[in-house]
């Protein structure tokens, strides 16, 4: 049995933001009746994406786009793929834009229930990965609006998560916990069995691993256990959130030609990512900050300390870490469950929450 041959893509797109842009495209049609996109630019900075509409959006309606699409980020719905015959596809997608030369089997890509449209790019398996959805600026010309809109990122936060500081922060209503959880299975394709003629599913699963019940010598061991359980729980999500965004914001910062720029965006981006995660960040106890620091490691394979020191130079990452210590939190911390014992059991609990056991 082999995989569908699918056209090749000339584009590699920012996973991320391509999965916000079909979020964008399903929120649009829902709310205004128009088409998907019609012309669209999807970039790690910023995207933007054209719709047929007989007037421009108003603000409100604009904001309401937005907070729609966060909304739907928010649930975190996992993203998936299956594979159908052009005839399947047929009356269930729009196929106008399906090029001459696309292959008979096409692949669909789904956003939970909210949205599905024939796509061969890359994607995020959940939205929970895809971050701030904000709609910088929109346009009206010729009948065609247009959206730009950039994602936030999540950077430096860990600090706070035992800082007096937070507490000056207002406590949210609620606050909707992000999901570590990693997709099952990495799609399905149907095939025609050879001999018999019949067509059949082939699901593809991602590897699973097993660990055997867990034992503790004690009850002191026990506790310790379950109090990392519930840590990594909570802090795991946010760990994988700040690796998927780390390479966007790098490369981002290399495209400015003088370091006065750099240091100008780095301050608005501080500020805007405070703004938006302090008031998820204040529920945080002191443990769980120490945790998301240990988890950045183990996510992006290098320390914050190293992190920051890259983003913001020697002498702020120096200033972090004597902040970060001062609340007993240690930027410098490393990662090695094969050498460390407490290492070794969040691994383990890593695995089994990320694999649906925990």
């Amino acid at each position: 049995m082999e995989a569908p041959i699918l056209n090749e893509h000339n584009k590699q797109e920012y996973p991320p933001m391509h999965t916000a842009e079909h979020i964008l495209n399903g929120t649009m049609v829902k709310m205004f009746g128009c088409r998907r996109s019609q012309n669209a630019h999807i970039e790690r900075r910023k995207s933007k994406c054209d719709y047929d509409l007989p007037a421009p959006l108003s603000p409100e309606q604009v904001a309401a786009v937005e907070a729609r699409v966060n909304e739907v980020i928010d649930s975190h719905l996992p993203v998936t793929m299956e594979y159908v015959t052009r005839e399947e596809a047929m009356g269930r997608f729009d196929m106008e834009r399906l090029p001459d030369n696309a292959s008979d089997t096409l692949r669909v890509v789904r956003v939970g229930d909210y949205d599905e449209c024939l796509c061969v790019g890359a994607h995020v398996a959940n939205t929970a990965e895809i971050g701030g959805f904000r709609i910088s600026s929109t346009r009206y010309e010729g009948g065609r609006f247009r959206i730009v809109f950039r994602l936030l990122t999540v950077i430096l936060l860990a600090l706070f998560a035992s800082s007096p500081a937070m507490a000056q922060a207002p406590v949210p209503t609620e606050v909707t916990p992000l999901s570590g959880l990693q997709q099952v299975f990495k799609g399905k394709y149907h095939f025609v069995d050879q001999e018999t003629g019949d067509t059949l599913c082939m699901i593809v699963f991602n590897p699973i691993t097993i660990y055997p019940r867990e034992r503790f010598r004690n009850k002191k061991e026990e506790q310790f256990y379950w109090r990392t359980v519930r840590d990594v729980r909570k802090t795991l999500p946010y760990a994988k959130l700040i690796c998927s965004t780390l390479l966007e914001t790098y490369e981002y910062l290399e495209t400015f030609s003088t370091e006065k720029e750099k240091q100008e965006y780095l301050k608005q981006f501080e500020k805007e990512i405070f703004n938006q995660y302090k008031p998820v960040m204040k529920t945080f106890t002191r443990s769980q900050g120490k945790m998301l620091v240990k988890l950045i490691n183990r996510e992006t394979d290098q320390s914050s300390y190293n992190i920051v020191k890259a983003f913001l130079g020697t002498f702020r990452a120096g200033f972090w870490q004597t902040f970060g210590r001062f609340f007993g939190v240690n930027m410098k911390a490393g990662y090695h469950p094969e050498k460390n014992k407490d290492d070794a059991i969040i691994e383990r609990i890593c695995v089994r929450i990320e694999t649906g056991q925990l």
